[in-house]
């Protein structure tokens, strides 16, 4: 009797056993795919303003992985949406490293930061608020309360300003991506400084956008 009460002891606790390293084993491969999705997420919000920058300025972008392969994502294409599509991939175990990316400059990149450059320097907005206030001419880093704007000598310059965050939390590149009255969605009046005494009116009432700041000379006469 006291044979079989020992053996159906020995076998409560193996089994036992095997259940708690069973639940041990669950909450490890639970922990890491969390610690996996939470890497992986918190690498894509910090790329995902270099592959919104690609896009306003037509670029291809470069990726590669940990075995050393190379492609192309081709500039035009929903570039966020295949970034993010990668993402899932190594949350999922489809792969096994995160995707790198890197843009690729080309014929338009440096007259397109130059541009950027000029225009924040330069364009001034003004008008009436939405409550009657009257707001004064302001630069677009006076109005949108970024920090005062620093020149971009290349595009390692430009993706560090635009991965740069507002004391609200938010992307400089979000925050420059329409671009209104004292910060805000209301139209104002946008002029051009031309450091010669007179301004030129870009619009007496509208919004500009990051796209037009990269792509439109306003220096010139043609605006």
């Amino acid at each position: 009797m006291g044979v079989y009460k020992n053996r159906r002891l020995t076998i409560f606790i193996l089994l036992f056993s095997l259940v708690i390293s069973a639940i041990f084993i669950l909450l490890y491969f639970e922990y890491s795919a969390e610690k996996r999705e939470e890497k992986a997420m918190r690498y894509y919000y910090e790329i995902i303003p270099v592959i919104k920058l690609s896009h306003i300025l037509g670029t291809d972008i470069e990726c590669n992985d940990e075995k050393g392969n190379k492609w192309i994502i081709k500039a035009g294409g929903n570039m966020e949406n295949i970034v993010y599509e990668y993402t899932l991939d190594y949350i999922h175990g489809k792969i096994s490293s995160l995707v790198r990316y890197r843009i690729i400059e080309n014929k338009n990149t440096n007259s397109y930061i130059k541009n950027f450059n000029s225009n924040m320097r330069n364009i001034r907005i003004s008008g009436i608020d939405g409550v009657g206030n009257t707001i004064y001419p302001k630069t677009i880093s006076e109005g949108e309360r970024l920090d005062s704007f620093t020149e971009c000598k290349d595009l390692k310059d430009l993706i560090e300003y635009m991965k740069k965050i507002n004391k609200d939390g938010g992307y400089y590149i979000d925050e420059l991506d329409t671009i209104g009255l004292d910060g805000s969605s209301f139209e104002g009046k946008i002029t051009y400084d031309t450091g010669k005494g007179y301004e030129k009116v870009i619009t007496e009432y509208g919004s500009i956008t990051l796209n037009q700041l990269f792509k439109n000379d306003y220096s010139t006469d043609d605006y």
